[in-house]
């Protein structure tokens, strides 16, 4: 009987344990949602154009962290620094005209006005929320 009793004990201990641990992981706040290209539809044009064209150097996280990102100094796309001040017509610039260091390329005609629209609005989305 005192067996039983202490194994009862122990029981009750071990449940009670359990239940303030899953109410203290109910009660954490979510993590914060992670900017960037996750909350682009999966269909979406200027994904798929950025993923052809654009992921080779800056990589499908935009970080540029590719071998070919890392060896030309590609812009990662998800520092806040790069988005302050830049106008969608100021990406489009740099998408028509290129870099003057020509690490990148001029884009001029390959895409249509709809294109280029999409993807400057899917390059927004690996702006970070503060520089926004």
């Amino acid at each position: 009987m005192k067996n039983l009793r202490a194994f009862a004990a122990t029981l009750i201990i071990a449940v009670a344990a359990g239940a303030a641990r899953a109410t203290e992981r109910a009660a954490a706040p979510a993590p914060p949602a992670v900017p960037g290209p996750a909350a682009v539809p999966p269909d979406d044009v200027g994904q798929d154009l950025y993923n052809a064209r654009c992921s080779t150097c800056h990589g499908r996280d935009g970080k540029a962290k590719t071998p070919i990102g890392l060896k030309l100094k590609t812009k990662d796309l998800t520092q806040a620094a790069l988005w302050k001040d830049l106008t969608d017509a100021a990406i489009t610039k740099v998408m028509n005209e290129g870099t003057a260091d020509k690490a990148m390329p001029s884009y001029q005609g390959r895409y249509s006005a709809e294109e280029t629209a999409a993807l400057v609005k899917y390059l927004r989305a690996f702006q970070p929320e503060q520089s926004r």
